[in-house]
């Protein structure tokens, strides 16, 4: 969603930039070749933009995984002793497991 965000507001504001640009030399008089030109750019640069955001939410999210991986052996730790108290408690009512479990 926010490198979405990003590249719409880049292209956005790429654009702008653009037409000022194109308003700017047309009052001054200056060639259309050079234009045409910067348009290219403009297209060459937002092609660019959104590629570099893919790579980056690819590199984002297989980051994630590698992070959470990291926190599932320590969660498995810190809950040993409720797994270890359900077990004890099998064959009792579950609320007593549960009350276990919240301690």
């Amino acid at each position: 969603m926010v490198m979405t965000t990003f590249n719409r507001t880049t292209a956005a504001a790429l654009k702008s930039f653009h037409r000022n640009i194109e308003g700017r030399a047309r009052k001054i008089g200056a060639s259309i070749a050079g234009l045409s030109m910067l348009q290219h750019q403009v297209s060459t640069y937002e092609t660019t933009l959104k590629d570099y955001s893919a790579a980056t939410k690819d590199t984002i999210n297989a980051s994630q995984k590698d992070i959470n991986r990291e926190f599932t052996p320590v969660i498995e730790q810190a809950m040993q002793d409720a797994y270890d108290v359900c077990v004890a408690e099998h064959g009792k009512l579950m609320s007593q497991v549960q009350v276990r479990v919240s301690d």
